[in-house]
């Protein structure tokens, strides 16, 4: 009887090409899984980078003018009943007028005729800044603050855009007469 099939010899032994196909298929999937992975993680990381970045700046700036607000006597500019892109605040005693606005995408304050100082790093813009002056009279003064922070995103990556309209509302303590 004649063999159908010939024996491999340990010199014929090793992978046939399928075998290797599969191989190749099988580390190719793995390597292209890790990297989508990795490249997943990244993203998720520079956008909670800048998330964390126009948080921060908001909850500062709206920190800072929440302390100023209170603490002045009165409200110069809105008037009762409008609304402007700048507030300034009659301070106590001999204190300078105090004054918040947004220049070149830096929200800060300037006191008096002096510089004005921008309060947070380049990193987060702020604009479509609104100062309401809502209270019904003399006595009773709410100012209402609206803006939007974004993140600076130079890489031109989506991964960095984030945006984020803030809206609180402060109560004068006093006004003088």
């Amino acid at each position: 009887m004649a063999k159908l099939f010939k024996e491999k010899s340990n010199s014929e032994s090793g992978f046939t090409l399928v075998e290797v196909l599969i191989y190749v298929g099988i580390i190719g999937m793995v390597i292209f899984s890790f990297v989508s992975f990795s490249l997943s993680v990244s993203r998720s990381n520079n956008k909670a980078f800048a998330v964390q970045e126009v948080g921060a700046g908001s909850r500062f700036v709206l920190k800072e003018m929440k302390q100023e607000i209170k603490r002045a006597e009165g409200v110069i500019s809105p008037g009762a009943g409008s609304s402007s892109d700048v507030l300034i605040l009659d301070m106590p005693d001999s204190e300078e007028d105090l004054s918040f606005e947004v220049r070149d995408d830096s929200l800060g304050i300037r006191r008096g005729v002096g510089s004005f100082t921008p309060w947070v790093s380049d990193k987060v813009r702020f604009s479509n800044i609104s100062f309401a002056n809502l209270g019904p009279d003399q006595e009773n003064r709410i100012i209402s603050i609206k803006f939007q922070a974004e993140y600076n995103n130079d890489s031109g990556t989506s991964d960095f855009d984030f945006s984020h309209t803030i809206r609180t509302a402060v109560g004068v303590k006093s006004l003088k007469h």
